[in-house]
């Protein structure tokens, strides 16, 4: 059966206060880059898919939904899919 690297991102939707986000921009900011307007810190994961490539897509996205994001505060979306060679 074919295997698959997905890599998911997880960030805080628009308008939900990202903390984290700006401690780092504070940081920045003292380090001497007040040019930096913005930082956003979210989240990704690095998955292994076993199974057919034409049900990644359906499957993956309802993994988001179900478990990887909170709904209410956050989106996912894949941002690759990789398939894995095998070493024969």
């Amino acid at each position: 059966m074919p295997r698959f690297q997905i890599r998911i991102e997880v960030m805080f939707k628009p308008g939900i206060p990202n903390p984290l986000g700006d401690y780092y921009l504070y940081k920045i900011h003292r380090g001497g880059y007040p040019l930096i307007k913005g930082v956003a810190v979210g989240k990704f994961f690095d998955i292994v898919y076993e199974g057919e490539e034409e049900d990644i897509i359906k499957y993956v996205t309802k993994l988001g939904k179900d478990f990887l994001a909170n709904r209410h505060l956050e989106t996912h979306r894949i941002l690759s899919i990789q398939p894995i060679e095998e070493i024969v």
